[in-house]
């Protein structure tokens, strides 16, 4: 049924979810919840964490890469579903003549 979509609307999304959630449980499970407290600065007056370790690029990949790259898979969905369902229509009204 949707084999003519694009690739990003059809699936790859969930798998970033997927991936949100078990770096979530990790964090959880580790202990690491707080270990960057403020958002979206990582220090005051830097994006980035001045001193790097495992647990903080953990944390740091959960709370800053991953919902970017699924607010774009969200945005990327929107488009591809609005789009296809406009050439749909454009279709159905090609074939109705």
């Amino acid at each position: 049924m949707y084999t003519d979509l694009p690739p990003i609307v059809t699936g790859h999304p969930w798998i970033v979810a997927l991936i949100a959630l078990a770096v979530g449980w990790l964090i959880r499970h580790k202990g690491i919840g707080m270990l960057i407290p403020s958002w979206p600065a990582a220090q005051p007056g830097s994006l980035l964490p001045i001193a790097w370790s495992h647990e903080v690029a953990i944390h740091f990949i959960h709370t800053r890469i991953l919902p970017i790259l699924i607010t774009g898979h969200v945005i990327g969905m929107a488009i591809g579903t609005t789009f296809g369902r406009i050439a749909g229509e454009e279709a159905a009204r090609h074939v109705r003549g």
